[in-house]
């Protein structure tokens, strides 16, 4: 359950990057190089 809280959280984080608008598309797991592409998705959408 907490991976779940983890996974989730940094969901938002990315999302946050950008207008809020858009959730990302980030897959398990959650890597540094996918948090990062999908913060430029985001941000860039």
């Amino acid at each position: 359950m907490l991976g779940i809280s983890a996974f989730y959280a940094l969901s938002d984080a990315v999302a946050a990057c950008g207008d809020g608008s858009v959730y990302p598309a980030l897959d398990a797991p959650a890597t540094a190089e996918r948090v990062l592409a999908a913060v430029k998705r985001v941000r860039h959408v």
